[in-house]
Formats: structure tokens, C-alpha cells, sequence
């Protein structure tokens, strides 16, 4: 995965109403709306590691289809 899709994905979150924090040692962290979920955001080597982000955050209640589409 690239910082572009990364990017992109915090920019759907944002735009969706969560908040993106980067802890101390650097990992990012999307807490949703209604405070009730805190979803770990990694930055992978591959392609898989966008689809785990989007199906993590998706459990949580995040639809990335109808933010970026």
C-alpha cells in the first residue's frame, strides 16, 4: 500500500466525522463519532493491508463505498 491510499482514507474518515490521532510511537489511530470505537489504521507494505484497514473500520461502523464514491 502507498501513502496515497492512506491519504485518501483519512481524508473519507475525516470527511465522515472521525478523528484520525498518531500516537507517540507514530501509529495512527481513527476514533469514530460517537466515541464508541477506536480502530488501529496501519500503513502496510501491501494492497491487503488497505483491505484490512477498510473491513476493520467498516465493523466499526464506517462505510468507505459511500464516503468515496
Amino acid at each position: 500500500m502507498n501513502g496515497r491510499c492512506t491519504k485518501e482514507l483519512f481524508a473519507a474518515l475525516r470527511e465522515a466525522g472521525w478523528r484520525i490521532e498518531v500516537t507517540r510511537r507514530g501509529h495512527a489511530m481513527a476514533y469514530s463519532p460517537d466515541g464508541k470505537h477506536i480502530v488501529p489504521v496501519t500503513d502496510g507494505g501491501d494492497w491487503r493491508a488497505f483491505r484490512n484497514n477498510v473491513a476493520r473500520l467498516k465493523r466499526a461502523g464506517f462505510n468507505y463505498r459511500k464516503v468515496h464514491a
